[in-house]
């Protein structure tokens, strides 16, 4: 049998599976209205060959229509309707966040996914630059990431990049913040050589352990020295009374 009665108008591919421990299992790529979801079904307990309306396919069916009318994407970095202008992001700095011109930009494609009537301007934003770009391309670096959450759970992001051919010039009145400059001196910044710095720490230290121990040895060992070229100058000359305390003898 071909099950054709499950099949799934926006349904882009999946694949099936079975195992012992699993069951049943199907997982399923659709795509609607510029949404993509992904679907996951494990430990179905039935077939479609001894229940043919309650398996894999049917579960899948149900999960992709409930996501597809209860929730709305935003996507980031767009000037389309119902999405996130890079300008809302980083009102200041919009000649920046520039797709077409700016050297910093939004990842293309990526959104935020949300209950119907919740507006992004609910969710929390968070936007993040790492220590050490990545590169991507000769002119091209991922420096750091937006983040949206929404009732403690995250619901999307982008990466934020920023590319060397593109330094369109900014209004002299135009206050730069701390956190962009930082932003943009670090996307041209080498690596920090993490390693070679921490083996030469580690080297320094042990050189200056050992220095001290040497010394503290060549110390302890002359004062040892000494005591004892004194106790035998003055052991003739030196009791001990009951208690244990010297004297000298007149």
């Amino acid at each position: 049998s071909t099950f054709t009665q499950y099949l799934y108008e926006y349904c882009v591919g999946g694949k099936t599976g079975y195992t012992l421990k699993c069951r049943y299992t199907l997982v399923t790529y659709a795509k609607k209205n510029g949404t993509t979801l992904v679907s996951v079904i494990m430990r179905a307990p039935n077939s479609p060959w001894t229940a043919p309306d309650a398996n894999e396919y049917t579960d899948t069916t149900r999960i992709l229509n409930y996501c597809f009318e209860n929730y709305k994407r935003y996507e980031i970095g767009t000037t389309t309707d119902n999405t996130v202008n890079t300008s809302d992001l980083f009102t200041k700095y919009s000649s920046y966040y520039n797709q077409q011109s700016g050297p910093l930009s939004v990842e293309q494609g990526a959104g935020v996914m949300l209950p119907k009537g919740v507006t992004l301007d609910k969710a929390q934003k968070k936007v993040i630059y790492y220590d050490t770009p990545q590169q991507v391309s000769a002119t091209k670096k991922v420096i750091g990431k937006i983040t949206y959450t929404y009732n403690g759970k995250e619901a999307g992001g982008a990466e934020i990049y920023y590319e060397n051919a593109k330094n369109p010039t900014l209004n002299d009145s135009i206050d730069m913040s701390e956190w962009f400059v930082d932003a943009v001196e670090k996307a041209n910044e080498a690596p920090f050589p993490w390693k070679k710095v921490l083996t030469i720490g580690i080297l320094v230290v042990a050189a200056l352990a050992i220095t001290i121990l040497i010394l503290w040895w060549m110390r302890t060992h002359k004062e040892q020295r000494t005591r004892r070229n004194r106790y035998k100058r003055g052991k003739k000359n030196r009791n001990i009374n009951e208690r244990g305390y010297y004297y000298h003898k007149k």
